[in-house]
């Protein structure tokens, strides 16, 4: 399955499921906040020759710069800018 495809079902079957509980984002990245300073994400992104995908997950606290000194808003929050990350593959 290629990448277009792929993304294409996490868009169609996922994607509506993550929005359920509170996560906001397109086919591939997604970010929920919490009333608490919790900034979770989410990206999941698709091997280019099909078959397998990566799984990253993060959580970071809003009132915390990311790892280079930087304050992002929620909204311009990736699981790279994390305090805690884990990957799945």
């Amino acid at each position: 399955m290629n990448t277009k495809d792929f993304r294409k079902l996490i868009r169609v079957y996922f994607a509506p499921k993550l929005h359920e509980v509170g996560f906001m984002g397109t086919d591939h990245h997604f970010v929920k906040t919490t009333d608490n300073h919790f900034i979770y994400t989410l990206v999941i992104q698709a091997d280019k020759s099909g078959g397998f995908c990566v799984m990253e997950m993060g959580v970071h606290l809003n009132f915390l710069p990311n790892s280079i000194g930087e304050f992002k808003s929620s909204n311009e929050m990736t699981t790279y800018d994390c305090e805690f990350r884990k990957r799945l593959n």
